[in-house]
């Protein structure tokens, strides 16, 4: 070891490069790199989710929910499923076995067997199966109100979420209070009898002018292409004129002599409200990996150029920003670790010699820059967790540096040569510090070991 120690004492230059280096590489990777909140955990459970427009609770419950829960009962892996089921949607939550490893196994299980499920009606959408981690929580929510009208406020709603989605880490953008466009078709009862015409000749006359169906393949330059027959009514003006009988005289009767047709939007299921006035919220998740502090800042100053794209009107607001909370967890742990190292740095001036003092408080930046550099190449995030891992360890590091510049220091007062008692003096100290290193790691080491969820939020901080 001795040889070991001596060549590096021996290249002064070389040991000063590499750590300045080091030091520099480690807090530039850190500066670039993304910091979080909380690492990213897996939470034990997916929700699986199927829209069915216009059915009730009880034909959602059992033309949906029982089947999809029946097709997912013998998987592997899960622990219970918990299902809700109301108007025109049905929710299920699926818990996986305690420790789980393989929820993409499980997801994929899940989907398959949904895909095996052959007797959903022909209007159910698409099943959507989404494993919940912590970064499924949004980081930032937007909200869009005020406007003349609400239509205004919806267009704006759209171009901003439209922009958003477009931001390099965005992995999804949500919409509430969001209303569809739909044309709305009131009977009058007057008109009714006077044409003599019933709701039902109205909707299936309306039914057989909206449809889309399959007319088979064509071949098209060597290339077979599906064809679609379709036939939408798209303003009011096309329902108006859709042609529900005729009369006696021979006289056409239409949907707009029977009934009031008006575009609109759909009726609010829920009530979207911000500083009291009605509102659209975008909620913003971000993509694994990303950075959330540099994508908030981001989506702030696309929401302000839209902002200037629209009417005086409509307001632009933010809440539940996450990126606050993380400057501010970070900010509490740098300042922490700034205010001890100062303080260690103190005691070491009152306790120890000035030189020994100030050898050791050099080691910190050098230790801490090349930790930073290991950790990212581990794949563990930055953020609140490992970063107070690293507070804990301060009194560590200078504990062990202490102990090793007052040997070599005894060894400068017995009239040695600084290398040879450098040399000398921190090889005398490899066993005791190794030693004082492997007892702490063994106290922390069982840590690694907590499977789930409680696991996943421990394993950075040894």
């Amino acid at each position: 070891m001795e040889k070991f120690i001596g060549f590096f004492a021996k290249k002064s230059l070389l040991v000063n490069l590499l750590a300045v280096f080091v030091t520099i590489a480690g807090i530039f990777t850190f500066i670039i790199s993304p910091k979080e909140a909380l690492p990213e955990i897996k939470l034990g459970f997916a929700v699986i989710t199927t829209v069915y427009p216009g059915a009730g609770p009880e034909e959602v419950e059992k033309l949906v929910t029982i089947p999809i829960e029946d097709a997912i009962d013998s998987i592997k892996g899960i622990k219970e499923t918990v299902s809700s089921s109301s108007e025109g949607i049905s929710i299920i939550t699926v818990s996986f076995d305690e420790g789980a490893d393989n929820t993409n196994t499980i997801i994929n299980d899940i989907e398959n067997a949904i895909g095996r499920v052959e007797i959903f009606p022909r209007e159910v959408d698409k099943p959507r199966v989404r494993e919940f981690t912590t970064d499924e929580f949004p980081v930032i929510q937007v909200s869009v109100s005020g406007g003349n009208r609400y239509g205004e406020t919806r267009d704006a709603a759209e171009i901003l979420e439209r922009r958003i989605s477009e931001i390099y880490g965005v992995s999804s953008v949500s919409r509430f209070g969001f209303l569809d466009r739909v044309i709305w078709v009131e009977m009058d009862r007057e008109k009714q009898a006077e044409f003599g015409a019933t709701i039902y000749s109205l909707v299936n006359a309306l039914r057989g002018r909206s449809f889309s169906m399959p007319a088979g393949n064509m071949e098209i330059e060597g290339s077979e292409h599906s064809v679609r027959v379709l036939a939408e009514l798209k303003t009011a003006e096309d329902v108006g004129r859709v042609i529900v009988r005729s009369n006696e005289a021979g006289r056409f009767i239409t949907a707009g002599d029977i009934a009031d047709v008006n575009e609109g939007f759909a009726r609010e299921n829920y009530y979207v409200r911000a500083d009291g006035e009605k509102a659209i919220l975008l909620t913003v998740l971000k993509a694994s990996g990303a950075d959330s502090i540099s994508i908030i800042k981001e989506i702030r100053e696309t929401a302000q150029a839209v902002k200037k794209e629209l009417s005086d009107t409509v307001k632009i607001k933010f809440s539940n920003d996450t990126s606050i909370f993380i400057k501010d967890r970070l900010d509490v742990v740098f300042q922490n670790g700034g205010a001890g190292a100062l303080l260690v740095l103190a005691v070491l001036l009152l306790m120890l010699r000035p030189s020994v003092a100030f050898l050791t408080a050099l080691g910190l930046p050098v230790a801490f820059g090349l930790s930073l550099l290991v950790i990212k190449m581990l794949g563990i995030s930055y953020d609140m967790l490992s970063l107070f891992g690293y507070v804990m360890v301060l009194g560590m590091i200078v504990d062990n540096a202490i102990v090793v510049g007052e040997n070599v220091y005894r060894h400068l007062e017995e009239g040695k040569l600084p290398e040879r008692a450098a040399v000398e003096g921190s090889a005398e100290m490899i066993v005791p510090v190794t030693a004082s290193v492997a007892t702490t790691i063994a106290a922390f080491f069982p840590l690694l070991m907590v499977g789930g969820v409680l696991g996943g939020f421990l394993a950075p901080i040894p």
